[in-house]
């Protein structure tokens, strides 16, 4: 089991990291799986017969102090790549009804249907959001965990949620 200190960080600006695990490591995503499963043990032993424990929040979603997206070379890599496939399939199926503020990025670029993340969607923070999410959302999809709750940009989370996977080859 690796420590905290042992599984890699979010590099955000630099050589700055933040106190982030990155959505882009298998270690963290199995140090997260790991634990959660503990405390899901721990609560059963000591709550299995009166059932007090009436709800568990997993994870909020991801966020950044410091900077705006995940920067580790796994990360930078998937984002100077194509735009995910089934997220473009997905876009074009829905323009009509994408939330707004995710459809203006969209439009403001020019409702591109293929290339990098900035050549879709634009160079700006919008952009690393719509990134992180989706990337969280297959983060989320991948442990079997679907996130929940609203985020800017649903219609990514819902859709990487549904897919899982895309930055370590699906499970």
């Amino acid at each position: 089991m690796l420590t905290i200190s042992e599984v890699p960080h979010v590099p955000v600006v630099g050589n700055l990291s933040i106190e982030l695990l990155s959505t882009f490591s298998d270690a963290n995503r199995d140090a997260d799986a790991h634990a959660f499963a503990a405390m899901m043990r721990h609560i059963k032993e000591v709550d299995g017969r009166e059932h007090t424990v009436i709800l568990i929040q997993l994870e909020n979603e991801v966020g950044f102090q410091g900077g705006s997206r995940d920067r580790s070379p796994a990360a930078n890599t998937a984002f100077a790549g194509p735009v995910p496939t089934e997220l473009m399939d997905y876009l074009q199926q829905h323009k009509d009804t994408l939330i707004p503020e995710f459809r203006q990025v969209w439009e403001a670029a020019g409702f591109k249907t293929s290339g990098t993340w900035e050549e879709v969607f634009g160079e700006s923070p919008a952009t690393d959001e719509i990134f992180e999410a989706w990337s969280y959302a297959r983060y989320m999809g991948r442990g079997g965990r679907r996130g929940q709750g609203r985020i800017p940009y649903t219609d990514i989370r819902e859709r990487g949620a549904a897919q899982g996977g895309h930055h370590r080859g699906g499970s």
